[in-house]
C-alpha cells in the first residue's frame, strides 16, 4: 500500500526500500547490509516513513494541532511566555485535535529499534498518514513543544503513548550524539531500551546504523550468535577492548520467567521494565579517572571478578512516608495530566533525601557549602547536556527539589501547580 501511495503517475522515481531490497532471510546479507543503512539514510534525498492509511478528518485535525505548536513557539521565540501561559493556550485547544493527534503517536512505528536510524540519519523526513504528509522536524517542534510546556498529559487522556518520548530520542541522537565509538554505542544503547525489537538481537543491529559506518572495531557478533553471546559480547567488548566498567551500571534485574537470560553482569537489552536499571542516566562519568579496571572473567562459568575498594556499607533504608497518586477529573482544569508525574518525582526526591540523610529533617542543619554538594550529587555534576553545571543552575536544580518536597506535604493535590 506504501508503495502505490508514493507513485507518481506518469512519472518515475527511485526509491530503495529495505523490506523489499534486503534478503531478510538470509543472515549473512543481512549483517553485510546493516553496516550501510546509515549511509544509505543519510545520503537519501528524502526518507519517507510510511504510518499506515488514516481518516481523512482525523489527519486534517492533526496537522490543525501540529500548526497550533508551531505558530506558538514561532511566537514564544519573540515575547517568551510563563508556563502557565502556555498551558492555558493549549488547554484551550479543542480534544478532538489532541485525540487526532495521539492515535497517529500510538503507531507501532513509534516504538520499533529499527526506525530510529531511519529518523536519526534522515537529512530530510516526511511521515505519509493517509492522504496528508507531515515533515519530520513539524513532529520533532510538536515532541519538544510537549515537553517544553509539559503538556504530555493531554495526549494521554486515553493511556500512555511511547511517540513523543520516541520522538525526542531520536532528535537527541540525530543533534548530540558523542562522537567517542565508546560513549556512541552505549549512549545509543542506553537511549533506545524503551523500543521494541521482533528479533531482541536486534536491540544491537538496529542501531549500528547510528555508529560511524556501522561497525565497531574490536566487538565481536553476527546474526549466527545466539542472544545471550551477542549481548555478552558486547559487555566483553567495553571490559576489556575499552577498559570500562560503564556497561555494568546498565544491568539491571529480570525476572525468571523471562525468556532471555544472562549472566548478572550482562545487560539484558531485551528487557526494558520499569525501575530495573541501577541507573538509567544517559550521560557518562569516571570517579576513578584514568585509572584501568583489574578484571576477570571466566568462561567456563561466566562469572565476572573485579578487584576494588571497600567504602563503606549501607545499613538501612527505607522510605520517608506512602504516597498515593492524586484522584483528579477533568473538571479539575489543566491539573488533569499532572499528578502522576509530579507524584513520581515526589518520591524520587523524597527517597533521595532518606538514603543521603535518613530523615528529612536534618534537612535545615546542613550549611550551604553542603547542601550545594548534595544537590550536585544527586544530578551528578552534569547538566543534561553533559557539561559541568553553572552556580544559577545549581541554584534552580534547588528550587526544584524544595517545591517537590513541599508537595509531599500538600493535602489538597489541586494545589500543586502554585509549586511549579
Amino acid at each position: 500500500m506504501f508503495l502505490e501511495t508514493i507513485r507518481l503517475p506518469g512519472n518515475s522515481q527511485l526509491v530503495w526500500a529495505d523490506a523489499v531490497c534486503i534478503d531478510q532471510q538470509n543472515l549473512g546479507e543481512r549483517d553485510q547490509q546493516v553496516k550501510l543503512m546509515g549511509s544509505i539514510y543519510s545520503q537519501a534525498q528524502m526518507v519517507l516513513i510510511w504510518l499506515g492509511p488514516n481518516d481523512h478528518e482525523d489527519t486534517e485535525r492533526a496537522r490543525a494541532l501540529i500548526d497550533h505548536m508551531t505558530t506558538y513557539r514561532m511566537r514564544d521565540q519573540e515575547t517568551p511566555p510563563t508556563l502557565q501561559e502556555a498551558r492555558d493556550y493549549f488547554t484551550m485547544i479543542e480534544r478532538p485535535l489532541w485525540n487526532a493527534f495521539a492515535g497517529i503517536l500510538r503507531r507501532p512505528w513509534f516504538e520499533r529499534v529499527w526506525v530510529i536510524q531511519e529518523a536519526a540519519n534522515a537529512s530530510k523526513g516526511l511521515f505519509i498518514v493517509g492522504d496528508q504528509t507531515f515533515l519530520l522536524d513539524e513532529f520533532y517542534l510538536a515532541a519538544d513543544t510537549l515537553l517544553h510546556y509539559h503538556l504530555g498529559g493531554l495526549l494521554q487522556f486515553e493511556g500512555p503513548i511511547q511517540g513523543p518520548e520516541s520522538l525526542v530520542c531520536m532528535n537527541h541522537i540525530k543533534r548530540h550524539i558523542l562522537t567517542e565509538s565508546e560513549h556512541e554505542l552505549l549512549g545509543a544503547l542506553i537511549l533506545t531500551r524503551p523500543f521494541n525489537a521482533t528479533n531482541p538481537k536486534d536491540k544491537l543491529f538496529g542501531i549500528l546504523g547510528l555508529i560511524h559506518d556501522g561497525s565497531v572495531p574490536g566487538l565481536q557478533v553476527d546474526n549466527s550468535m545466539s542472544v545471550t553471546q551477542i549481548y555478552q559480547n558486547i559487555s566483553l567488548y567495553f571490559l576489556f577492548s575499552v577498559g570500562s566498567l560503564r556497561i555494568l551500571s546498565s544491568v539491571c534485574t529480570v525476572p525468571q520467567n523471562h525468556p532471555i537470560q544472562t549472566p548478572s553482569w550482562v545487560p539484558n537489552w531485551s528487557f526494558k521494565g520499569e525501575g530495573g536499571s541501577y541507573t538509567r542516566n544517559k550521560h557518562y562519568y569516571r570517579a576513578t579517572r584514568n585509572t584501568k579496571p583489574e578484571i576477570w572473567a571466566s568462561s567456563a562459568d561466566n562469572n565476572l571478578v573485579l578487584k576494588g575498594n571497600f567504602v563503606d556499607k549501607v545499613n538501612r533504608f527505607s522510605l520517608f512516608q506512602n504516597l498515593t497518586p492524586p484522584t483528579l477529573t477533568a473538571e479539575d482544569g489543566n491539573i488533569d495530566f499532572a499528578g502522576p508525574l509530579i507524584l513520581q518525582k515526589a518520591q524520587r526526591i523524597n527517597q533521595y533525601y532518606v538514603l543521603a540523610l535518613g530523615n528529612t529533617d536534618g534537612l535545615s542543619e546542613i550549611s550551604s557549602g553542603a547542601y550545594d554538594n548534595f544537590l550536585r550529587t544527586l544530578i551528578c555534576n552534569r547538566t543534561m547536556e553533559g557539561i559541568e553545571p553553572t552556580p544559577a543552575f545549581i541554584a534552580r536544580v534547588q528550587s526544584f527539589v524544595q517545591n517537590t518536597q513541599s508537595l509531599l506535604l500538600l493535602d489538597d493535590w489541586t494545589e500543586w501547580y502554585r509549586y511549579l
